[in-house]
């Protein structure tokens, strides 16, 4: 493929409509990947549901997602705060970064985006959309093996002076 892939486990709903996708975080899923925005990278049966892995199927549809990401920070948030939030961060300000954070997604975020089985996976998807302010400067990775483990989110810089 080329592109980078974005990989999601998840259990299929192979009777979705476009009413359903409201109803359950999980249908949405379904409906990008019978719209073609997904493609199944391997396919089980577990329990009687159809579970995939999904990646982004071209560069394409990778341009759309960016595009998107994008779009939802310079609507919902002030360029310069997500720059000032973003610079912290690199720069090891901790205590300011932490603080822009917090307050954006007590302003943002509601119990039924974070509540439910995986409320982290909220986090990391805004987090890894936030990180991509930092391209093309940093080389952003999500949940790779590394060292004794799996890391949630990897920032290298380009520059390696």
């Amino acid at each position: 493929m080329g592109a980078e892939s974005v990989k999601k486990r998840i259990a299929i709903n192979q009777n979705i409509s476009m009413g359903d996708v409201e109803k359950n975080d999980q249908n949405v899923w379904s409906f990008l990947l019978f719209t073609g925005y997904l493609k199944p990278i391997s396919r089980e049966i577990v329990d009687g549901e159809m579970v995939c892995s999904l990646a982004i199927p071209n560069r394409e549809v990778q341009t759309i997602y960016r595009a998107i990401v994008k779009s939802w920070f310079s609507d919902s948030v002030h360029s310069e705060f997500l720059k000032t939030m973003l610079k912290s961060l690199i720069r090891g300000q901790i205590e300011i970064f932490a603080s822009h954070f917090r307050e954006y997604v007590e302003s943002s975020f509601s119990y039924f985006d974070t509540g439910g089985k995986v409320p982290e996976k909220i986090y990391h998807a805004f987090v890894l959309g936030l990180l991509v302010g930092l391209r093309p400067d940093y080389e952003i990775k999500s949940n790779r093996e590394g060292g004794y483990g799996r890391y949630d989110v990897m920032v290298i810089p380009r520059d390696r002076n």
